[in-house]
């Protein structure tokens, strides 16, 4: 069986454009992804609300290590 040969530039004509491509197809789909999903808002008393669970979910896991002095 004869053996292949490939032309050694075939890496700059054939690989790298394909490297090249594809990285920036992916770029332009995230940036369309971030276009076409719609901004979030979020309600003040909403976020004012999940901080305050937050931060008592913190206090009653951490509250044993804090003195009664305090």
């Amino acid at each position: 069986m004869a053996e292949l040969l490939l032309d050694s530039s075939i890496r700059f004509w054939v690989f790298i454009p394909i490297v090249v491509i594809t990285f920036f197809v992916g770029i332009l789909r995230h940036y369309a992804a971030i276009l076409t999903t719609g901004e979030k808002t979020v309600d003040k008393q909403q976020l004012a609300d999940s901080q305050a669970l937050i931060r008592s979910r913190i206090l009653r896991e951490n509250g044993k290590y804090i003195p009664k002095e305090v």
